[in-house]
């Protein structure tokens, strides 16, 4: 009796245990296709005419890394989006070097946000 009332015991204490963790994930869990329409959206792919390869995400959705084809077949261009905390993910940090005229040289923003819900 005792040993069937310490198995309870203890399979009571770690379902408490397990069931309390909750996994803190990015604002695009569960929503990955509004995800992809915004990038579709966004001034690269909309403008410069990059494609979208593909979009994975970290296990805690806090990361995207896109990859883009370039125009004119120059290339793959891999961009990591990070979530901001404020249910946005950005990247802001690369340089688009227009290949018909080098000197013009454009930074090149993707934001993706979510409304809170």
């Amino acid at each position: 009796m005792k040993s069937l009332l310490r198995s309870v015991t203890l399979a009571t204490a770690f379902t408490v245990l397990a069931g309390c963790t909750t996994v803190d994930r990015g604002p695009a869990y569960g929503h990955e296709k509004e995800f992809r329409r915004q990038v579709a959206d966004s001034e690269p792919v909309r403008d410069f005419g990059y494609k979208i390869l593909s979009i994975t995400f970290s296990e805690d959705f806090r990361k995207a890394r896109l990859a883009l084809a370039e125009p004119r077949d120059a290339g793959v261009r891999q961009v990591v989006l990070e979530d901001d905390g404020f249910r946005r993910y950005t990247a802001t940090n690369w340089v688009l070097v227009d290949s018909i005229s080098p000197m013009k040289a454009h930074v090149m923003s993707i934001a993706v946000s979510f409304s809170d819900k």
